[in-house]
């Protein structure tokens, strides 16, 4: 039948309540967590550092390279990205190179009892190092005052590092310790160190106990772990955050990255200019000695033959023969680039210092663009060589891009020598149409145009190289770096990182409280045993007659304390089976349980003695045969026709008897089954008013079940938190189990504290 809506609602308030008060049970063990919390958090709180975090913008530019070029040449030309210029500024070149604008050679450090500070911005004391001297690097050097206000340096590391300061050959010692004593400015020399300590600060000195390491340049490095970059994919801003003990050091080292980035980039750039100028020079050499010898050659003919006119038509066809050997000369400037570029390409040789053709002049666009890009993309492999390892895959991609943009490259000069050899062939061909036409004038006035035609050619070339070395010579001087800074860091974009002690106290009270709670639900699921009445009703619908306090004292007769809340359990208990009596007799009571350890042996005993406790004449039958712990006589030896009843019966009391199980047989499953127990049992009955058996568990024999025939009403006992839940549910599947004619259950080993069994009619005077 399904449940209405206000059930369901009922069912989860029952059961939320009753995990509540689950959870109360174990209060103390919550207590004891808070408590724990509470002191680790105090030691958090006294141990833990403020740190600081620095903030900086960049803008990056973006390139404007021609997409249609870069469609027809690959699919993806490199270009200037965000992305790219992160992994940039996070390489190791960029932070070795920041490493020169910030003092990070040496570090100065004060420990205190429960944490360490690092004393970047005003350290109490100075060391001065000789540079030239081998050192010991990356290991602490105390330094503490005596009490003659002299200077006590301690040294002790394993695997110390020894070098020269900016030296790479190292050399190491597996064990190294210093102790001595210097004055204050006095250098201290052995053969492993080389330096001094001065401008020392007595009252800072003294709090806690302060030190300094010279640091190698990959702990130095180790500064910018801390480093993080974000990208905003909206835009071509970069948010840069670094975190420190000092705030001073993060904006430090934070403005000293950007720095060295800008310093990288601006000097790529001006070695690309330089290259440009230097072949600009090469060839201004080159064209003013022929320019000299053209000069001389003029100045003497003038001198040697005077002034002669000119005329007219010989003055158009010289112009005419000018022009083309300009044009043919321009042609020769083009050719010998093409070549040289050529070369480059069939030997394989590297291009990242190639020269742009616009910067002669040149104005191929697509030649151009084809330069452009090259010298972009060796630029961006040697940036991804220097700063990755070699095995990156995004070079190998580089490769393959100047692979075919060297061979797209390739064709075009090709293509371009072939036109211009035909131009080249055009003009010779007009030239010689014009030189014929000449060969008519006079002799020395066609010598006279040729000294000044060939004059003015090379002048006109000397022209243009000064001019183009000019532009070459501005724009080196106008270089900038094509980002931007938006915000360096500074002191306003610098937050201390530290959570307040209430923030802590709350996150372990709550830790406190999750922790120990995980831990008996975890419990719980893993060790599935019994630990509440509620499992029992789910798994049958057998009556439960009562429940049994804790004990833990080691004498287990509640009895010696008749008022004690166990003894009042057992009193309930009584009473509670006082109710199934008036609808059917009950004088005979067995006890049993799943497995041993359950309480059983405890529940009959106590049970017994409440009844004697009434004034009943009470007799307690240990039939455990298989258990016996002592050689006296017993059960096992009066059904052995070894001892009469007289004999194995014990009467401490007047109205409390115990007959004891005797001597383990060797026969036990005979001896239960043996007729006499008919006959004692009966002969019992006519002599005590209540008899209650300790019997064997169910599991995994079945003495209990051949007892149950001579017993009135069976006690099942449960014990809480001991019992497996399966094994419970299992034993009353089988068939011993259901053998029993009146079964019911007793719950054992309720904790006194256990909320949720805090019915408070245990207490005392009730």
């Amino acid at each position: 039948m399904e449940q209405n809506p206000a059930q369901i609602l009922e069912s989860e308030s029952i059961n939320i309540r009753k995990l509540l008060l689950k959870t109360l049970s174990y209060w103390p063990w919550f207590v004891l967590s808070l408590v724990i919390a509470g002191v680790v958090a105090l030691l958090w709180i006294k141990s833990s550092q403020t740190t600081y975090v620095s903030y900086a913008t960049l803008l990056i530019q973006k390139d404007d390279q021609s997409a249609a070029l870069d469609n027809l040449l690959f699919s993806q030309t490199p270009k200037r990205n965000i992305a790219n210029e992160a992994g940039i500024i996070k390489s190791v070149h960029i932070k070795r190179k920041a490493l020169n604008y910030i003092p990070a050679g040496i570090s100065y450090y004060n420990e205190q009892r429960l944490k360490t500070k690092e004393l970047y911005s005003n350290p109490p004391l100075y060391a001065d190092v000789d540079s030239l001297h081998i050192q010991p690097f990356n290991v602490p050097v105390y330094v503490r005052l005596t009490e003659n206000n002299q200077i006590r340096l301690q040294i002790e590391g394993e695997n110390v590092v020894f070098k020269k300061p900016g030296k790479s050959k190292i050399q190491t010692r597996a064990n190294y310790s210093v102790d001595t004593i210097i004055n204050p400015g006095e250098w201290l020399v052995t053969e492993q160190m080389a330096f001094k300590v001065d401008s020392i600060d007595l009252a800072r000195i003294n709090e806690g106990t302060c030190y300094f390491v010279l640091n190698t340049v990959a702990r130095q490095i180790g500064f910018y772990s801390a480093l993080e970059i974000s990208m905003n994919k909206e835009s071509a801003l970069l948010d840069l955050s670094i975190e420190s003990g000092d705030p001073q050091k993060s904006i430090d080292l934070l403005n000293a990255l950007i720095n060295a980035y800008f310093d990288s980039e601006m000097q790529q750039k001006l070695d690309q200019r330089d290259e440009t100028i230097g072949f600009i020079d090469q060839l201004i050499i080159e064209v003013s000695d022929t320019l000299a010898t053209y000069q001389n050659q003029l100045t003497n003919f003038q001198t040697e033959n005077l002034t002669l006119g000119i005329e007219a038509k010989s003055e158009d066809l010289y112009n005419k023969y000018s022009d083309l050997q300009s044009k043919l000369s321009r042609l020769s400037l083009q050719q010998r680039y093409y070549k040289y570029v050529g070369n480059l390409l069939e030997q394989d040789k590297t291009l990242s210092d190639l020269i742009s053709p616009a910067t002669l002049g040149i104005n191929e666009p697509i030649i151009n663009d084809l330069v452009q890009q090259l010298i972009e993309l060796y630029s961006q492999k040697s940036e991804y060589a220097y700063n990755t390892r070699k095995d990156n895959p995004y070079i190998s991609v580089i490769d393959e891009k100047i692979a075919n943009l060297q061979t797209s490259l390739l064709v075009n000069i090709n293509n371009n020598l072939k036109a211009l050899q035909l131009s080249r062939d055009e003009h010779e061909d007009q030239l010689q149409k014009i030189e014929k036409k000449l060969s008519k004038l006079p002799v020395t006035n066609k010598k006279l145009k040729t000294y000044e035609r060939k004059f003015n050619v090379i002048d006109n070339l000397y022209t243009f190289l000064l001019k183009k070395r000019s532009e070459a010579r501005i724009e080196r001087s106008s270089t900038r770096p094509a980002n931007e800074v938006i915000q360096y860091a500074t002191s306003l974009t610098t937050t201390p990182q530290r959570r307040s002690p209430a923030q802590v106290f709350i996150i372990a009270m709550m830790l406190g409280l999750v922790v120990p709670f995980g831990f008996f639900q975890l419990k719980s699921m893993v060790f599935n045993k019994v630990e509440d009445e509620d499992q029992i009703r789910a798994a049958t619908d057998l009556p439960l007659v009562g429940n049994v306090l804790h004990v833990n004292k080691k004498n287990k007769d509640v009895f010696t304390d008749p008022v004690s809340n166990e003894a009042e359990s057992f009193r309930t208990l009584r009473t509670n089976l006082g109710f199934f009596a008036s609808r059917q007799p009950v004088k005979v009571i067995l006890v049993t349980s799943s497995k041993k350890g359950e309480g059983k042996s405890f529940v009959a005993h106590n049970m017994a003695r409440s009844y004697a406790y009434n004034k009943k004449r009470t007799l307690l039958l240990n039939f455990d045969l298989r258990k016996s712990h002592s050689n006296e006589q017993g059960l096992s030896n009066y059904l052995s026709n070894q001892a009469s009843l007289s004999d194995i019966l014990q009467k401490n009391e007047e109205y409390f008897h115990y007959i004891a199980c005797g001597p383990t047989p060797p026969n036990a499953g005979e001896l239960i089954t043996s007729p006499l127990i008919s006959q004692l049992f009966q002969q019992l009955r006519a002599d005590y008013d209540f008899i209650v058996i300790d019997s064997p568990p169910l599991l995994p024999i079945s003495d209990a079940s051949i007892l149950s025939d001579f017993s009135d009403l069976q006690l099942f006992v449960v014990r809480l938190n001991y019992t497996p839940l399966e094994m419970f549910k299992q034993t009353i599947r089988k068939q011993n189990f259901q053998n029993l004619k009146r079964p019911l259950i007793l719950i054992n080993d309720i904790e006194p504290r256990n909320t949720y069994y805090s019915y408070q009619y245990y207490q005392k005077g009730y």
